[in-house]
């Protein structure tokens, strides 16, 4: 496997961020083999930020995982932004911090990290956000388009406040299920885990 994990960090993440930060720990635990499997972690707002390139080493994923961060004002990490979508005039500047930019966030994941791993068999985005995109420079379609480009499929977790609303299920239901992979709308700490568990289930299968 080849596994990018893509998480919001803005701040309407900050009641949830620590849960999905323990999914994921658990997830990694659990699905990832070291000396088969590698990943990737990229905390994203306005930019998407490489704080862990492909990767075996799964200790390094939990260190990064740890100082994982929402973003008050600006994003506070270590990790370059991605770049690869072209600017200057007549074209959108990069989005400021605080904002939200899942479609760019996306595409730069899938053509910029998972693309490069030729080697691998099963790519996949595990994605987490609200699926409120704000600010992106990119259509949705377009990061359909580069998903599939390079032979990824995304599973999207859609998470809001600490009641699951504020979500925007539609667009992360249809980026999910065009790339092959599934949504999942969890609600409470234990349905958050859950969705981890189908999401081995399935990459395994």
């Amino acid at each position: 496997l080849s596994i990018a994990f893509l998480i919001d960090v803005s701040i309407s993440q900050q009641r949830t961020l620590a849960d999905e930060k323990a999914a994921a720990r658990g997830f990694i635990e659990k699905a990832i083999r070291s000396n088969k499997d590698q990943l990737a972690i990229i905390p994203f707002t306005g930019l998407a930020f490489l704080e862990l390139g492909m990767t075996h080493d799964i200790l390094s994923a939990y260190r990064v995982l740890q100082q994982i961060d929402v973003a008050i004002p600006a994003y506070q990490g270590a990790g370059r932004p991605l770049s690869g979508i072209p600017t200057g005039p007549g074209m959108a500047a990069p989005p400021d911090e605080g904002t939200t930019a899942i479609w760019d966030a996306v595409a730069l994941t899938s053509t910029q990290v998972l693309a490069k791993t030729h080697d691998q068999r099963r790519r996949a985005i595990i994605l987490l956000t609200d699926g409120l995109d704000t600010t992106s420079r990119l259509r949705r379609s377009e990061a359909i388009d580069r998903v599939i480009g390079a032979e990824a499929i995304v599973y999207a977790i859609g998470i809001g406040d600490s009641k699951g609303e504020g979500v925007n299920k539609p667009v992360l239901r249809e980026l999910a299920e065009r790339t092959g992979g599934r949504a999942f709308f969890p609600k409470k700490e234990g349905e958050l885990q859950s969705a981890f568990t189908e999401i081995e289930q399935e990459l395994r299968s």
